[in-house]
Parts: C-alpha cells; sequence; structure tokens
C-alpha cells in the first residue's frame, strides 16, 4: 500500500498524523516518512495499520 492509500485510509478512520505523533511523541515529518516508506519502525507501522483497522502486512507488505 502507498502513502496516499494509507492517508486515505487514516481519512475514513478520522486518523491525522498529528494524533499519531502526540501518541508517540514525535515530529510529524517521522510519522510521514513512516507512511511514505522513507523510514521503517516496526511499533510506528503496527499503529497505522491498527488506526486504520488493517492487518500491518496488508499496509506495510515489506515489514519484517
Amino acid at each position: 500500500m502507498n502513502g496516499y492509500e494509507i492517508r486515505h485510509y487514516m481519512s475514513q478512520n478520522n486518523v491525522k498524523v498529528k494524533d499519531l505523533a502526540d501518541m508517540f511523541g514525535l515530529k510529524l515529518p517521522s510519522i510521514s516518512a513512516v507512511i511514505h516508506g522513507k523510514r521503517s519502525t516496526k511499533y510506528i507501522q503496527q499503529a497505522i495499520a491498527d488506526a486504520i483497522k488493517m492487518p500491518v502486512s496488508n499496509v506495510f507488505p515489506d515489514a519484517k
């Protein structure tokens, strides 16, 4: 799934990047980098997948 698709599902689930950033005490660019595949952080990937109610393997198929 690409970043635009993830953001689409986030929007459908009323989840904002700021919400995730606040949850983890991170800056918006860090969360955005994970969404767009520029960073790979397992716990953030899992949180994003949980927020859009999808398995992490569907959202981030390359996640290990």
